[in-house]
């Protein structure tokens, strides 16, 4: 299955506006918002005449074995 995430990557490089925009249940969902937020102050923000907050939509791919 899949998870699709949406947050929004803020112009200092944190997360801000984490939602989960389809889950597969199993808590694949939880598990994604976990990790993310692991990575929080490591991502790039985007630019445009400056540094600027940038919506991010990523799928996550699960399998999971019975």
């Amino acid at each position: 299955g899949m998870v699709k995430i949406a947050f929004v990557v803020k112009k200092y490089g944190g997360l801000k506006n984490i939602e989960i925009i389809r889950d597969i249940g199993y808590g694949c969902a939880e598990e994604v918002i976990r990790v993310l937020k692991t990575t929080e102050k490591k991502w790039n923000p985007a630019s445009n005449i400056g540094l600027v907050d940038q919506r991010v939509v990523f799928q996550i791919p699960f399998k999971l074995k019975d």
